[in-house]
């Protein structure tokens, strides 16, 4: 289902085409992964990035982690290439509010925290991931090499993207939680379906036993189970 895309009078239509491109794009598919690197790529397209990064809260979780990063090629960042300014991410998602910086390292925000002075980070951008009135992550953007800075006209445009990229994330996660919940509710039917056979054309007790208790352990993820039988 695509989401009504909610846009500040501020962006040009220039501007306003490139938003409404990628987010009908967004709307395509409901796989968690493919939808992450379309957020990502689209997150670099629109605000001419060199970097992008994704982060979520995993449920029960308080504590943000890395689903993806990617470059202005398209490539996937390897762990060792995750260099981004943590107190920017904290700061987006503790005040659902998004954060530019010219430049971190001059940055009075910004510039004692270690990693803009040791990862030599430069033009930073962030915007919340905000779904149903909740912060579900951030969506960060920067250069290291190039000189060119990011305005707000560019910040409006990755605030006003990351919007619709929370609403679609939020979509595959409840369609692949469904899933997930269909597929083992099929294996169990079919497992009951195969119990029941067993027990109307078979005397095999044993078999039985065996086949119930297997179902028991996948259903409860035991690693262990035994059956009592009280003697007649």
């Amino acid at each position: 289902m695509t989401t009504p895309i909610t846009t500040p009078a501020s962006l040009p239509d220039d501007r306003l085409a490139a938003l409404y491109r990628v987010s009908q794009a967004l709307g395509a598919s409901l796989d968690l992964d493919e939808v992450l690197l379309q957020v990502m790529d689209a997150a670099i397209e629109l605000s001419g990035a060199e970097r992008g990064f994704l982060m979520l809260f995993d449920d029960g979780i308080e504590t943000l982690e890395f689903r993806g990063a990617r470059n202005v090629d398209r490539k996937t960042l390897e762990e060792a290439d995750l260099e981004i300014s943590r107190s920017v991410v904290r700061e987006v998602t503790e005040t659902g509010t998004g954060i530019i910086s010219i430049n971190a390292q001059q940055d009075p925000r910004f510039s004692e925290q270690e990693s803009a002075v040791h990862y030599g980070l430069r033009s930073i951008m962030a915007a919340p991931l905000q779904a149903h009135g909740q912060v579900i992550g951030a969506i960060y953007v920067d250069n290291k090499i190039k000189t060119v800075t990011f305005q707000q006209a560019e910040l409006d445009l990755l605030e006003a993207f990351a919007t619709q990229a929370a609403v679609a994330i939020e979509n595959a996660r409840l369609y692949s939680q469904t899933d997930q919940a269909l597929a083992e509710r099929v294996d169990e039917l079919q497992t009951m379906q195969q119990i029941d056979r067993e027990l109307n054309h078979s005397l095999d007790f044993e078999r039985v036993l065996g086949l119930t208790l297997d179902w028991a352990k996948r259903s409860t993820g035991a690693g262990a189970g035994w059956i009592a039988v009280m003697e007649t």
